[in-house]
């Protein structure tokens, strides 16, 4: 790799100045010279792990949505228990929850692909007494019958983050997650996280493994710690 590469870029500079190129016409001739050399984009390095929440918070963050409004402490823990994407949350609709199986239907997730994803009885019964027999519609809705943005539970969630006294920057897909960790914590393996997940590739899913294997290192460090 050339160490100058400030004179470099001077000297590419010149040469496409003699022949007036605009903006996107040197976008264009970089493409060309980066296909000419065969030269790929690097790889994404993994952050080895995901920002999550911990036990005693998704407990503290779910309370605190009940206590200040019951439907809103119930979208909240279903965001959570599914693991879903905040774009795959708003779009639930009535007809997508199978109470029979204790299951959730996911018609469009990422890539357009459906996966069903398991819920406790407790999420279920939680959920047909909202929809009190509705079947239309969306699961949550707003004031005006129409579904929510991702934007605005987005919002939902940081002002109960707030109200909780959380001191980390929480959204939709840190309860996503937090969800995932704690369910290989407690032993679900990385294949059927993977389902679970709606993930394409299992290396997308290894990131959740990491971030169990080092909260057990903490946790195993505090706990064997001798006292002072």
């Amino acid at each position: 790799m050339p160490k100058d590469l400030k004179g470099l870029a001077t000297s590419v500079a010149k040469l496409l100045k003699k022949h007036h190129l605009d903006y996107d016409q040197t976008k264009h001739v970089f493409k060309l010279v980066r296909a000419e050399l065969r030269l790929k984009p690097p790889r994404r390095r993994s952050q080895g792990t995901v920002k999550r929440l911990s036990q005693t918070e998704i407990e503290a963050l779910l309370k605190t949505a009940f206590d200040w409004n019951p439907t809103t402490g119930l979208m909240l823990i279903t965001l959570y228990e599914t693991a879903t994407r905040v774009g795959e949350f708003v779009n639930l609709q009535p007809d997508d929850l199978l109470f029979d199986e204790l299951r959730v239907v996911i018609r469009h997730g990422k890539g357009d692909k459906r996966r069903e994803v398991p819920i406790t009885k407790n999420l279920a019964y939680a959920l047909q007494v909202h929809l009190d027999g509705r079947r239309r519609g969306y699961v949550f809705e707003s004031n005006r019958a129409s579904k929510f943005t991702p934007r605005r539970i987005q919002q939902i969630v940081a002002i109960v983050v707030e109200r909780a006294s959380l001191l980390k920057k929480v959204t939709p897909h840190t309860l996503r997650h937090t969800r995932a960790t704690l369910l290989v914590e407690r032993g679900m393996s990385k294949d059927l996280l993977q389902v679970f997940l709606g993930h394409d590739k299992p290396e997308t899913t290894q990131i959740y493994t990491h971030t169990a294997a080092l909260d057990m290192q903490r946790g195993f460090n505090e706990a064997t710690e001798t006292p002072a």
